[in-house]
């Protein structure tokens, strides 16, 4: 029978945080299923956090090899899959997502005909194993005479990424580029949709459980009844645990590690608070507005053990990263100093010197 405070050690242990097997980004990545990406330095450190002796230089080759791919799906935001995954994602949930966006679309003046000629356009530039960044697509759409003012192009790019044209490029500086997404992924993996339904629900409870199916629903964009129906083809593969009057689905080699007062620097945007719509086992009432502003904004956490103690950030320089904490409550002496040294060690996973500054 589990308890309430068993719930953070299995996620822990099912996030590859407490127990790490994949040597690889890709693997990684693909048994996550989608790791959420709109801050793309955080999200690769979300991916050095699962993996052992990871680096920031390691992620960015694999992207690089296209082995991982940065693009929207699921919902409609910045998700890292792996390249093995990402055509029938896409197939899955970007009708949903194309549905959704057609309202914005013509406030935006934005019709199917100046989607089609973008599209056009953004093969013209791209062909030939092309990665081009933002600034330099804007460039271009202007001299083609394609608006992209009030925030178009940022509609017109997630249009071509939903419909398959783009995807994420050649990493430049931390930029970010776009490619061809048939010229860098050319092996598609089309799947039928009761297939996409299962394989789904199997990498999210694999890797996230114990989750609720409005969890699951939540994260992967699925109304509730699709959601129902992917959980009904892979329920033989899962447990149901009933905790204080909720069900969760469990994975079944899901194990309650023994509780270590480790400090985590859990990124922001990470999977392990973010891919759940109740957020109540990592986080208390008070810490939440904390964590999430009213604008949907997610701050990175520091966790001791299965409690959340503070949130942190980052400042980069060309040679220097500087992280500043700020703790939800006072703590001890000798505590400050353990977590001034956890701190220090993200210097290996982004090569550069790093100071620490505890508020």
């Amino acid at each position: 029978m589990l308890k309430q405070n068993d719930i953070v050690k299995l996620r822990f242990f099912n996030h590859q945080i407490s127990y790490k097997k994949f040597t690889s980004s890709k693997d990684l990545v693909n048994w996550m299923g989608a790791i959420q990406a709109q801050d793309f330095a955080m999200a690769k450190l979300a991916i050095g956090l699962r993996i052992k002796n990871s680096t920031e230089e390691k992620i960015n080759s694999s992207f690089n090899k296209f082995e991982i791919l940065r693009t929207h799906l699921l919902r409609p935001t910045w998700h890292i899959v792996s390249s093995d995954d990402i055509y029938w994602l896409l197939n899955l949930t970007a009708p949903r997502l194309k549905q959704l966006l057609k309202h914005r679309l013509r406030n935006l003046e934005i019709t199917r005909s100046i989607l089609n000629k973008s599209f056009k356009f953004m093969e013209k530039n791209l062909e030939g194993n092309k990665s081009l960044n933002r600034n330099k697509i804007n460039e271009l759409f202007k001299e083609a005479k394609i608006k992209t003012n009030e925030n178009r192009a940022s509609h017109i790019l997630m249009n071509a990424e939903l419909n398959g044209i783009i995807c994420s490029g050649l990493t430049e500086n931390n930029d970010t580029t776009y490619a061809l997404l048939e010229e860098r992924v050319s092996k598609k993996n089309i799947l039928t949709k009761e297939e996409s339904f299962a394989k789904l629900a199997t990498k999210y409870f694999q890797s996230h459980s114990p989750a609720t199916i409005e969890d699951f629903a939540w994260w992967s964009g699925l109304t509730k009844k699709e959601a129902q129906t992917a959980v009904n083809l892979i329920k033989t593969d899962f447990l149901i645990e009933n905790i204080n009057g909720t069900e969760f689905i469990l994975h079944r080699y899901s194990e309650v590690k023994k509780a270590e007062k480790k400090i985590l620097f859990i990124p922001a945007y990470d999977e392990f608070i973010i891919s759940y719509k109740d957020r109540s086992a990592i986080l208390s009432y008070d810490q939440h507005s904390r964590v999430i502003n009213q604008n949907g904004l997610f701050r990175a956490v520091l966790i001791m053990g299965n409690k959340a103690i503070g949130i942190w950030k980052k400042k980069s320089s060309k040679d220097k990263i500087e992280i500043i904490i700020n703790l939800f409550e006072e703590q001890p002496q000798l505590l400050k100093l353990k977590i001034k040294k956890e701190a220090e060690k993200l210097s290996s996973f982004w090569q550069k010197d790093t100071s620490v500054k505890l508020n």
